[in-house]
């Protein structure tokens, strides 16, 4: 079974395979190119993506999106998405939960979150593979920035296996690309290398060191918002002008067609003036002015111009080039190799900067900059062998879904390979924790420093004074002092034994494998058979343990209670969740008629995540279930709240439906905490800060 290298790129995606005796090659995709456009537009009841999507985007710029890698992970209000939104034709929003802080794009009036416009790119990236090669593509590597978030990353792997695909591993841009350049081959002679990716969306940085066959990551350095989207923009801004001093218009922003033909005559003309010094650009009948009249373009941009205009980015750019050089306390003269990676390095200005900074004789292109993140991705997918358990670090075959040890395998897709790849942290992962001294609950506690090499050795710890009767550990990736500035990971929590006393210290953990899965142990000194391991959970995105056979009997529970809802309350479905539960649900029925333990699996994940997040309609249904477990006080007041959240969605209130969900959920962590559990919020469930004066 062949495993491919995808490169899941924000302009473009290519994808790549490696056979033993065979040099890697880039497949073709649907057009007979060597690229798919990471693009995706709506028509007529059908999704259209890649080139079609392109060439359909001026008649539907609205329903129409592009860059939605830049999107991957991210919550509605952080600043990337507040950038995209005003520079993007179509409308960027959230989710129809207020609980729900993630990130959506409107198609057709329906909300689509980015992993499922990434795995339709995914899918015909795919198919098309599968065409060249022959065979059905069922295994990839994927590519993602060395600067990519934990959950940026999990956004990635949940939208290749929402295309159908095991992710036998997510590996960083940079990384893939100095495989494409051969740093895998033996070599006596050893190389302090730098990886200059600079694609569509991303600026990405990552310095390393080479010898003997082997890859180290020393530091990773990068822009999320610096790309060749960026030096387009600058064209489309140009075109804007050029508009404005000959017609006097000046709302083109909001015109998302003048939007969408101008970004795709910008991209043409930033190629065009990577081999020319100059270049013409017309654009008919772009704009409607009054009276029945049209607004044209035609007008002409030089190399110098254009490089002018984009002077700042370039700036930018190795601005961040020589933060990484000092980060790592070496000048350029110490840089062996520079390898030049992504489309925009073809940019003339930008592949001269780094020539001024370097030396010519260290930049290397010989690499095709759009191909070497897939061509490197490709040749990691050759060596990677089998699926290594989580738990008892046992290799089994590539198509087992449980090791011999019971634990499932289903979301660790951890292939071991030969390759010798050490790659470093992209920012620091830790804790939040009690600050008693400042009765502060909000501190920031690093476990895992920016910058340092996976798999660890061994897990690194620290010490920490439990507080109330239960342990919560909530993890977090970032820089910010306070946890809450920080990205949120998910939470480990822990009951405390009856014979363990309040107030006694315990030794937190982190390990960090070779997949960048985080897994946090808590040790209990001078008692070692209490000592406890786990990886962080967020809400209803796993199904830990599922055993041979249990994947069904889970399924089959989560598909009945999704019924339920829907039968008594489907009349308080939205359009969007409608064909969520509509699309999830049939996905569930076909691995159920497969029996695809694996398809199955990634089939429960989906619907559980849908089964949590049914809105009013689930609120509606919790309320009469959680009603014959409480008193009778509750009962009576959750009675009136379904009233008055019936009454607020048929007259479309919606911030009175929100008000009346979270007044809900309260009596639902009543009843919960009465039956036996709960969500309880309290300073104490936080690990107190020792202090060194404690004998830290």
């Amino acid at each position: 079974m062949t495993a491919i290298g995808i490169d899941l790129g924000t302009t473009n995606s290519v994808a790549a395979v490696a056979r033993e005796g065979q040099e890697p090659r880039v497949l073709l995709a649907s057009d007979g190119n060597g690229f798919t456009p990471s693009t995706v537009s709506f028509d007529q009841g059908t999704f259209l993506v890649g080139r079609k999507a392109v060439d359909h985007a001026i008649r539907a710029p609205g329903d129409t999106v592009f860059s939605v890698k830049r999107l991957m992970g991210h919550g509605r209000d952080d600043d990337e998405v507040v950038k995209a939104n005003e520079k993007y034709p179509y409308t960027i929003t959230g989710a129809v939960d207020v609980e729900d802080q993630g990130v959506r794009v409107l198609i057709n009036g329906i909300r689509y979150c980015p992993e499922d416009i990434s795995a339709m790119i995914l899918r015909q990236v795919v198919e098309a593979a599968g065409e060249d090669l022959g065979e059905k593509v069922t295994q990839a590597v994927i590519t993602v920035p060395a600067y990519f978030s934990e959950p940026q990353r999990l956004a990635t792997r949940e939208a290749g296996e929402r295309a159908g695909l095991i992710v036998k591993k997510i590996i960083d841009e940079p990384t893939a690309a100095a495989l494409a350049f051969g740093v895998s081959r033996r070599s006596e002679e050893a190389h302090q290398l730098l990886v200059f990716d600079m694609g569509g969306g991303t600026l990405d940085i990552s310095i390393g060191y080479m010898a003997d066959g082997e890859f180290v990551g020393e530091a990773i350095q990068g822009d999320r918002w610096l790309g060749g989207d960026d030096l387009d923009y600058e064209i489309v801004m140009m075109i804007r002008e050029w508009i404005e001093q000959s017609y006097g218009i000046t709302d083109l922003a909001d015109d998302s067609r003048f939007q969408m033909m101008a970004r795709r005559k910008a991209e043409e003309a930033k190629r065009v003036l990577s081999d020319k010094e100059e270049v013409d650009l017309v654009l008919p009948a772009i704009v409607p002015l009054p009276h029945g009249e049209v607004a044209s373009v035609s007008m002409r941009i030089s190399r110098a111009e254009f490089e002018d205009r984009i002077k700042g980015h370039v700036e930018r750019g190795i601005g961040e080039v020589k933060e990484a050089l000092k980060r790592q306390g070496l000048a350029p003269e110490d840089v062996s190799k520079v390898l030049l990676v992504g489309g925009s390095t073809r940019v003339p200005a930008v592949r001269r900067a780094l020539i001024d900074l370097f030396g010519e004789e260290k930049v290397r292109y010989e690499v095709d900059p759009m191909q070497a993140v897939a061509l490197g991705a490709a040749i990691l997918a050759q060596h990677l062998e089998g699926v290594e358990c989580p738990k008892c670090k046992k290799v089994n075959p590539d198509d087992a879904r449980e090791c011999e040890c019971g634990e499932s395998l289903s979301a660790a897709r951890a292939a071991t390979g030969k390759l010798g790849l050490h790659e470093v942290t992209e920012r620091d992962l830790g804790i939040c924790a009690y600050d008693k001294e400042k009765d502060d609950p909000d501190v920031f506690v690093s476990l895992i420093k920016k910058g340092t090499p996976y798999p660890l050795p061994e897990p690194v710890g620290k010490p920490f004074r439990i507080g109330g009767r239960k342990i919560t550990i909530p993890t977090y990736v970032g820089d910010k002092e306070k946890a809450s500035a920080n990205e949120y990971l998910g939470v480990v929590e822990l009951e405390l034994p009856p014979d363990v006393p309040a107030q006694s210290s315990v030794i937190v953990k982190f390990n960090y494998d070779r997949n960048r899965i985080l897994t946090v142990g808590v040790e209990f000194p001078g008692r070692s058979e209490l000592d406890f391991e786990a990886a962080p959970r967020r809400h209803g995105l796993s199904h830990p343990g599922l055993g041979d056979g249990k994947w069904r009997i889970a399924l089959e529970n989560t598909m009945s209670y999704v019924d339920r809802v829907t039968e008594d309350y489907g009349e308080f479905l939205d359009k969007e969740r409608k064909v969520t539960v509509a699309e999830e649900m049939e996905r569930a029925r076909q691995a159920l008629r497969d029996d695809d333990a694996g398809a199955g699996e990634r089939a429960l994940n989906g619907l559980s995540h849908v089964a949590q997040n049914l809105g009013v309609a689930g609120h509606l249904f919790l309320s009469q279930r959680l009603s014959t477990q409480a008193d009778s006080r509750t009962v009576e007041q959750l009675a009136v709240l379904e009233k008055s959240l019936r009454e607020a969605y048929r007259k479309e209130d919606e911030h009175g439906v929100q008000q009346i969900m979270r007044a809900m959920e309260v009596n639902f962590n009543h009843i919960a905490a009465t039956v036996g559990g709960g969500d309880l919020q309290d300073p104490r469930d936080l690990l107190e800060i020792v202090k060194k004066e404690d004998g830290e």
